[in-house]
């Protein structure tokens, strides 16, 4: 809720633990969650954090989410296995 101003209920779902190789190391690792219950909360407000939270539709992604974030998005919305590494 921090981050976005929603809300989740029920239990998330791992998707994945990921190795990071792009951040120039063999010990940083991304675990995916993926929550199905979730409700609006409060409305986002940017912080020292995060600048700005805008959801969009998986067709419509913007043209600067990175490789390794598409792929995920791209492998939860078909259920597709996913790769043991982060693709940058």
């Amino acid at each position: 809720m921090e981050e976005t101003g929603y809300a989740v209920t029920g239990r998330p779902a791992l998707h994945g633990l990921f190795l990071n190789r792009w951040v120039g190391s063999d010990r940083d690792y991304v675990a995916v969650y993926v929550w199905r219950e979730f409700h609006g909360q409060r409305g986002f407000t940017p912080n020292i954090e995060i600048a700005e939270c805008q959801w969009f539709d998986v067709d419509t992604l913007p043209e600067d989410v990175e490789p390794g974030t598409r792929l995920r998005i791209g492998e939860i919305v078909a259920g597709t296995l996913a790769p043991g590494e982060w693709l940058g």
